[in-house]
């Protein structure tokens, strides 16, 4: 869920095993209602970590809009 915007976004994509990355694109609306188009890259790292990294494509142009770094915690490293 995306709370800057009200309006779904389907998103389709492909799955790359060899560089074990997803791929997706889609078309939905930004709040005043104008069409807005976004790519969404995920790719799996072999310890466990991943990045998830998130496109406004605007005159076809990519503008990275965020980027996130997902690790995994070590056995005996959570909140105690």
């Amino acid at each position: 869920m995306d709370s800057l915007s009200p309006y779904p976004m389907p998103m389709q994509g492909t799955w790359d095993e060899a560089t074990k990355t997803m791929a997706t694109h889609g078309v939905g609306e930004d709040p005043p209602g104008n069409e807005t188009k976004s790519k969404m890259v995920v790719v799996y790292n072999g310890d466990g970590s991943r990045a998830f990294t998130m496109y406004a494509v605007v005159d076809e142009h990519e503008q990275k809009m965020m980027e996130v770094r997902y690790t995994k915690a070590k056995t005996g490293d959570g909140p105690k």
